[in-house]
């Protein structure tokens, strides 16, 4: 039917049809829905189609967006109702099975049964008995006596009640009407029990107890007449009763309820067509409405155009910027990369002129320190060949032409003797020790046991016990024993010390020596002679290691080592 097709497209396309504005005073979208279906069932009781299914509309595009499958089930059951109070059972039908769907997607098991029963009810009407019955006994009680509703399971009663009188089976439609009578007390509305007198009717006629179904049959006609409950189906109630009568044999009450029946039928006919005229009409408005709403899509769609453009050249725009600035970014940091690798070039180029630099500095130390030696070596031999031999000669002729000799004369002579040890001594000592023949610590406790010390000075020597001294290389022992003897000569010469003590120690492959007084100390930033600037370079040519600790007062300590 024309009617049922476009409440479906309206449905499908309920997006675009809710432009209409609603006031209410809701807090939140939910309780919105539901005022939105309250307003539709009130236009559906005043006929007004139009301003219902709008409504309709409107909660059933809520709902959806909310996901609200609960409300949007209602919604589906209130169309469905709709349709069957038109007429079309089978439009009924499909909206019945939209809010099963809907139904099923919630954890409501009262709507879900509720659901079955429309579904169920609308079957048996259409003529789908087994589906109907299946529906209600298998699927909608089952869980209306779990969620004990009890009005639902009187209305399932009631359609499988009339079902099974149809079909003739009158004893499965007594066992529920025994049920049915069990659940009374659960009827309160006007229009509950007229579903119960009409269900009484329907058994006692096909039971053939006449007399008693024509009284609920009247208690169902004060019911339609009195307290105005409508139903299409209310012209069944005085069809049965003319049966009834015509059954006793009452043909005159019989044909008067005949023509009621008849009259009722029309006027529902009539209601039916009315109400198509008004669906009609709302047809009508709905289509303009949908054309308006065209243009507003197409507005709506140029609006759109237009903002993609602006967004589309923004966004170009942006990309352009981004890559300017990405180009700059990479520039500067090229940039940067170039400084900082001509800042490493430079840095090279200082290393290694600072590799340099060390070096020569290093070569000319070794020549400086081959010159000392050389010229260490010159005076010891000019000294011990020359100078010693022509005292020695001297003395001798001095002894042997004063065989009478004054006391004096005598002393003369052991003075010239002392001088003569002294510069054989000096000569020795300038000489460069020879490792073949001794080791480092021997030629230290030699070299400090033959010192020529001033009264009231004091020399003291220790090293590692067991150190196996063969292991230190030539050069560096040399170089260490001579540090040694220029630490001790400035001692010897600059400090005034009381005590001198040297220490020599041999472990883990690392070789040190510290000597040390108890003499005057002096302030290393003021006073650095060339003694020291000596010392140094002996202990870098090597690749040692140096410390110098003094203080005006407190001493002086020398400390150095080197890995060997």
């Amino acid at each position: 039917m024309k009617n049922y097709l476009l409440i479906v497209l309206l449905m499908n396309c309920s997006l675009l049809f809710c432009t209409e504005k609603h006031t209410c005073n809701c807090q939140d979208t939910n309780q919105y829905i539901n005022c939105l279906i309250r307003k539709a069932n009130v236009y559906q009781e005043k006929d007004d189609l139009e301003n219902s299914i709008l409504k309709y509309i409107e909660a059933t595009s809520l709902a959806e967006k909310q996901h609200n499958y609960h409300a949007s089930a209602v919604i589906q059951n209130d169309l469905s109702q709709m349709c069957y109070n038109w007429g079309n059972v089978y439009a009924a039908a499909d909206f019945s099975r939209k809010a099963i769907n809907y139904a099923l997607l919630t954890t409501d098991k009262e709507l879900i049964g509720k659901t079955y029963v429309y579904l169920g009810m609308y079957y048996c009407e259409m003529g789908k008995y087994n589906e109907g019955i299946d529906m209600l006994e298998r699927k909608a009680i089952p869980l209306l006596k779990e969620t004990n509703s009890e009005l639902y399971i009187c209305k399932a009663y009631h359609r499988l009640i009339q079902v099974y009188g149809n079909m003739q089976k009158i004893p499965i439609a007594l066992q529920y009407m025994h049920l049915f009578d069990k659940l009374t007390h659960c009827l309160v509305t006007d229009e509950d029990w007229l579903h119960y007198y009409k269900t009484k009717l329907i058994v006692c006629f096909f039971t053939k107890q006449y007399k008693e179904a024509l009284s609920y049959a009247h208690k169902s006609m004060i019911l339609t007449e009195e307290k105005g409950c409508y139903n299409n189906n209310n012209h069944q109630i005085y069809r049965t009763a003319a049966e009834c009568y015509r059954e006793l044999g009452d043909f005159t009450k019989s044909n008067q309820m005949y023509e009621k029946a008849y009259l009722l039928r029309d006027a529902a006919i009539l209601r039916r067509q009315s109400l198509q005229l008004a669906y009609y009409s709302a047809d009508h408005r709905i289509k303009e409405k949908e054309q308006e709403i065209g243009m507003l899509q197409q507005q709506q769609l140029t609006q759109e155009a237009e903002m993609l453009r602006l967004r589309n050249w923004w966004i170009i725009s942006i990309s352009i910027l981004l890559i300017l600035v990405w180009f700059l970014l990479y520039k500067r940091q090229r940039q940067k990369t170039h400084l900082v690798e001509i800042a490493r070039a430079a840095e090279e180029k200082e290393l290694q002129m600072l590799s340099l630099q060390k070096e020569t500095e290093q070569r000319l130390t070794y020549k400086y320190i081959e010159g000392l030696e050389s010229e260490r070596h010159r005076l010891a031999t000019e000294l011990h060949d020359d100078v010693c031999n022509r005292l020695m000669g001297l003395e001798m002729k001095t002894r042997s032409l004063t065989s009478e000799m004054s006391t004096k004369a005598a002393e003369q002579i052991e003075v010239l003797a002392d001088i003569r040890n002294r510069i054989r001594n000096v000569s020795h000592a300038l000489m460069p020790p020879i490792f073949q023949f001794a080791t480092l610590d021997e030629m230290l406790k030699d070299h400090i046991r033959h010192l020529q010390l001033p009264e009231g000075m004091q020399a003291e020597y220790t090293s590692t016990e067991g150190a196996d001294w063969g292991t230190i290389p030539e050069k560096i022992g040399f170089e260490f024993y001579r540090i040694a003897q220029e630490a001790l000569s400035n001692s010897i010469r600059h400090s005034r010390a009381t005590l001198m003590k040297v220490s020599l120690s041999l472990a883990d492959g690392q070789l040190s020596a510290s000597i040390q007084d108890n003499g005057k100390g002096f302030d290393l930033n003021k006073k650095k002679g060339i003694g020291l600037r000596t010392i140094c370079q002996r202990i870098d040519s090597i690749g040692g290691v140096c410390h110098l600790h003094s203080e005006p007062g407190a001493g002086t300590r020398l400390e150095i080592s080197v890995r060997i």
